[in-house]
Order: C-alpha cells, then sequence, then structure tokens
C-alpha cells in the first residue's frame, strides 16, 4: 500500500453503558473510536448518549471505501449486533483477531 492509498474498515462498536451496538465504516481506526466518544470531533450524533464506546470487532482489508460500505451496508441489514444481544453465545464469523 503506498502512502496515498488509505485501508478501508468496517466495524461495530458497543457502549460500555448498555447494549447498543453501531456499525460503521472508517479509513482511522483510533481516532473513529475518539470521535465517537466525543474526545475529538466528528463522531455521530446517533452514538452520543450511549457513550463510551469500545470496539466489538473490526473487519479490514477491503480494497477500496466502495467495497467496503457495500459490507458495512449487509452488516447493518443483518442486525448482527442485535443477534449478539439476543444470544450472549453468538459467535460472529466476521469477528477479526485484529486488536486495537
Amino acid at each position: 500500500m503506498t502512502s496515498k492509498e488509505k485501508a478501508h474498515h468496517c466495524y461495530v462498536i458497543k457502549s460500555k453503558l448498555c447494549e447498543r451496538y453501531y456499525i460503521g465504516y472508517t479509513v482511522d481506526v483510533k481516532n473513529r473510536i475518539r470521535k465517537h466518544n466525543r474526545e475529538i470531533c466528528g463522531g455521530a450524533k446517533k452514538t452520543d448518549k450511549y457513550k463510551p464506546w469500545i470496539y466489538f470487532f473490526i473487519v479490514d482489508g477491503f480494497i477500496d471505501n466502495h467495497s467496503a460500505l457495500r459490507f458495512e451496508a449487509r452488516l447493518q441489514k443483518l442486525k448482527i449486533s442485535k443477534c449478539y444481544a439476543q444470544n450472549e453465545n453468538f459467535v460472529c464469523p466476521l469477528k477479526s483477531s485484529r486488536s486495537v
């Protein structure tokens, strides 16, 4: 990957306050969670009242933003976070072994 190319990631974050999940896309994993937690400007308003957030899992390796955003939309359609909330034994087949 050249310096001009960016890595594309889809992620699921979980609120530390309750069983709330948020699915998103980013090219900057470290700063995105900080934005959701309002440590820096730019987080989604939808996540504001459930902060603090932690990463639940991250999927990376997308070749471009189009493929990452398509995956994000499919993940949102699956409601994978709701599956986990209803069944703590649920094992996500997409869960990344990568830690942040």
